[in-house]
């Protein structure tokens, strides 16, 4: 046949080379339409500029910028856009500010948010806040309308400044200016809730999502099976399983790792293997963190062998080999129950392994076998269900924090057992770390590797 393909026929082939990020093919294409004396358009080499920066090649993407012009075919907005946001997601800021600072004086480009929003969720992702602040009110500045994007960012923002109440004002103003939030956006204001155990917050958020007919997405599940499980209403995350497994893909890594971690609190590991059955039937691979929760469960349970089991499986694949986390739960589970000849060789275990334990097993050690061999027995901190305890520093301390797989934390009374999601308002609280137990004197509110003195 004599007919030759079109323009808009070549961007599409472009278009798909472009979102797998295949560079090649796509240059191929490119060289195709030349051969053919088919015209580049600004779609041409848009298509082209994000085929090389979706594959990580960003210098080959402004060398498709610098040709465009040469070529004198103006950038457009969607031009800048894809620059902006794949400069941003590598982390060099200087360029994807210039790119914007460029797009801005540019007189014939429309100005639209997206760029605005991907420079903002870049700074955000590297914990520069002031700078994505810088951003925000420099989008503001130019009139613009943000976007569902833009203002989710900002709702994300606000909250890993640690200011909820400022990312629920600014999600109020994204409602009152007509701006429909997504599923992801209810999502980020669900997860600090479902840290913290706030239940009723989340019900509330939900029911708001509801109402305005956004789907949820499955964080929003997850983060309703998180709240319960860390406010100890194991049911009610249950029932949030169920309700997700009936919808979409069903639960993901994340959802099983939640409910997972509410039966390890407990002390369930036969829950947490029937859990890790599904997964594998739902073809859901078994990470790390989901190992460490069937660890953490045994010891909670007082089965230490088959904690000691779970290491062994662990280590059948590089990709699941224990790590600090996993051999400092069940060592202080030895140092719990007294063991303490089992802890020290699994401090030795930790060394053959390549991990060097922290200062603190060796101090915990220590302060054990002082404890042993006080009037003080360590059968009287058996049974006690926190997290990591140090049981020759348990005299003086009334709370004890417990840290859960997924990073979510609450405290256990160190006399009567009862767990709360808000930090102690009195009292000597003993905090975990990477490198292990510290305590938190609240009345004074200074912290200390030490055990403070006898109050």
């Amino acid at each position: 046949s004599n007919l030759e393909p079109s323009v808009q026929s070549y961007n599409h082939v472009l278009k798909a080379w472009a979102r797998e990020g295949n560079a090649a093919k796509a240059e191929a294409c490119v060289a195709r339409m030349r051969e053919r004396h088919c015209e580049l358009n600004v779609v041409s080499y848009t298509n082209l500029t994000q085929a090389h920066a979706k594959s990580g090649d960003l210098e080959a993407a402004i060398r498709v910028l610098d040709a465009m012009r040469a070529d004198n075919v103006m950038p457009n907005h969607v031009t800048y856009t894809v620059l902006v946001d794949t400069h941003a997601k590598a982390g060099d800021f200087a360029r994807a500010e210039a790119l914007l600072a460029e797009m801005e004086s540019a007189t014939d480009v429309e100005l639209v948010p997206p760029p605005y929003s991907s420079l903002m969720h870049g700074y955000l992702k590297s914990e520069r806040f002031d700078d994505a602040e810088v951003v925000w009110r420099r989008l503001r500045a130019k009139n613009l309308q943000p976007d569902p994007s833009s203002f989710t960012t900002l709702i994300q923002l606000r909250i890993a400044q640690g200011n909820f109440a400022e990312a629920e004002a600014a999600f109020e103003e994204m409602v009152a200016a007509g701006v429909r939030p997504h599923g992801c956006t209810f999502a980020i204001l669900l997860t600090p809730c479902a840290k913290e155990g706030n239940f009723e917050k989340s019900e509330a958020l939900w029911s708001r999502m509801d109402q305005m007919g956004v789907m949820p997405t499955v964080p929003c599940y997850n983060c309703m099976i998180q709240v319960y499980a860390k406010s100890d209403q194991i049911e009610k995350s249950e029932e949030w399983m169920t309700k997700l497994s009936r919808v979409g893909n069903g639960p993901n890594a994340h959802s099983y790792g939640s409910l997972m971690d509410a039966y390890a609190e407990r002390g369930l590991p036969a829950r947490c293997e029937e859990l890790m059955t599904k997964m594998q039937s739902a073809g859901i691979k078994l990470n790390r963190v989901i190992h460490n929760t069937l660890v953490k469960a045994r010891v909670h349970a007082g089965d230490l062998e088959g904690a000691e089991q779970c290491l062994k499986d662990m280590a059948k694949s590089p990709a699941t080999a224990p790590d600090k986390y996993s051999y400092n739960t069940v060592f202080y589970g030895y140092v719990r129950d007294g063991q303490l000849t089992r802890a020290e060789e699994m401090l030795e275990r930790m060394r053959k392994d390549g991990l060097e334990p922290d200062p603190q097993l060796d101090k915990a050690l220590s302060r054990a076998y002082t404890q042993a061999s006080a009037t003080i027995p360590l059968s009287q901190l058996e049974g006690n269900s926190a997290s990591f305890i140090d049981p020759g520093a348990s005299r003086g301390v009334d709370w004890f924090e417990e840290v859960g797989a997924d990073g979510g934390r609450r405290f256990r009374s160190a006399v009567g057992g009862e767990p709360r999601t808000s930090p102690p308002t009195s009292g000597l609280v003993q905090l975990q770390s990477e490198n292990g137990p510290y305590y938190w004197d609240v009345a004074s509110n200074t912290t200390s590797w030490e055990l403070p003195a006898a109050r």
